[in-house]
Order: C-alpha cells, then structure tokens, then sequence
C-alpha cells in the first residue's frame, strides 16, 4: 500500500471517532467521582470505553510510524516499506471489524443523555437501547424517549398468521403506567403499541386504549424525531 494512502486511511479514521472518543472520556471523567449508589460503572459506554481507546492509540502508533524518515544519501524517504505500511492498516482493519458493533454502539452512545448523567437510572438503562439506539430526551420523574436508527423487529400479524418485519423507531418507558410503548414503521403505517419483553417467550405488543397516553406518545416522538442518527 502507497504511504501516502495508509495515512489519509488512518487520517480519516481518527476523523471518524476522534470527536466520539472525546465526548465519552471527557464525560465519563466529570461523572465518575458521582458513581457511588447509582449505574454509572454498569453503563455501556463506561464499560466498553477502553476498546475505543485502544483502537485510537493503535492509529496513533500507526501514524507515527509511517511518518518516520530515514536519509538515503542527501534524501529523506520513508522508513516504513509499502508492504510494512500494508501489515499496519491490515491490522487496524482487523481490530476494527473485531469489535465493530461496540465501536459503531458507541458512536450513539457519545450522543446520549444517559452520557453526562449522575442520576441512579429508574428506567432500563442502556439494555433498552439496543445496537442503534440512544435516549434522545429524559424527564427522570416521568419518561424516558429513546430513538433509533434502522433497528429491525417481528410483529405478529393475525391477518397473515405470520409475523412481519418492522422498524421500531421509538421507544418510550412512563414510569406512572408502569409500560413501555414502541413507535413502529409497518410497512408506511405508523403504529402506537405497548411493548414487553420475556426472557422465555419473547417480544409481544399489545394495543394502547388511553387516549391520552396515545397522544402523550405521538407528541413525544414527534418533538424527538428529528433526533434520529
């Protein structure tokens, strides 16, 4: 692999996950010290930090080594052979794709609420957000709003006797209903259902009969939307 080339890859990788890096360090730094009695140690991002912080000192490392010169004669060239340079990106690559799925969770995680909180969670915390998903909005007394992206779910279809795939775009816990209810894209139809998960049985929605707890729902997707990532 041309130099040149290896580091405009390594460049644009840092591009990439420098400004997410630094929000989660600089956060987790300021709320730390507040750790004691709440689930701030058992958060995702301040659980799986250190696979972000590696991968930037690896391409830290890797710039610095393709940056260094040797003379030859009154010229100064690369130290570090096409082939080398190959090895070097090849084992970035590697990493990367070893642990994408923490890496690319980490990128919504660094857009979160729950990254500058200091609140014990009430709600379920970072399992409800899945590979795509982060808290786009949080009332601690009363609700919590999280938005997707692209995240696929199995609705059963008693029409069909068969279950479809959908896009969960929303998902929002209210702690006086005890429920957690689901915005969901079927096929261009928007639905407002209520939302359990079994360990043993699985995913199941139910109906929403309130009528205000319907448009409590709709107007908080809404007011939340265009967080999507």
């Amino acid at each position: 692999m041309n130099i040149d080339v290896a580091k405009e890859w390594i460049q644009d990788e840092k591009n990439v996950w420098g400004e997410d890096y630094t929000n989660i360090t600089f956060s987790i730094n300021d709320i730390m010290e507040f750790e004691e009695g709440t689930d701030i140690k058992n958060r995702y991002f301040v659980k799986n930090i250190n696979i972000l912080d590696k991968y930037m000192r690896m391409l830290d490392k890797a710039n610095s080594k393709l940056n260094i010169k040797k003379k030859v004669l009154f010229f100064e060239v690369n130290n570090t052979s096409s082939s080398e340079a190959s090895d070097i990106i090849s084992e970035l690559m590697e990493y990367k794709d070893k642990y994408k799925e923490v890496l690319y969770k980490l990128k919504y995680c660094a857009k979160c609420q729950c990254l500058k909180c200091i609140k014990k969670c009430r709600y379920d915390s970072c399992n409800s957000c899945d590979k795509s998903g982060k808290v786009t909005e949080c009332n601690y007394d009363k609700y919590n709003v999280i938005m997707f992206n692209n995240f696929l779910a199995k609705l059963y279809n008693s029409e069909t006797n068969s279950y479809d795939e959908v896009k969960v775009l929303c998902e929002i816990d209210i702690l006086e209903k005890d429920t957690v209810y689901r915005v969901i894209d079927s096929n261009g139809e928007y639905l407002i259902l209520t939302y359990t998960h079994d360990p043993l049985k699985g995913d199941s929605y139910g109906s929403v009969d309130d009528k205000d707890v319907f448009n409590l729902i709709a107007n908080l997707y809404e007011k939340n939307v265009q967080n999507l990532i």
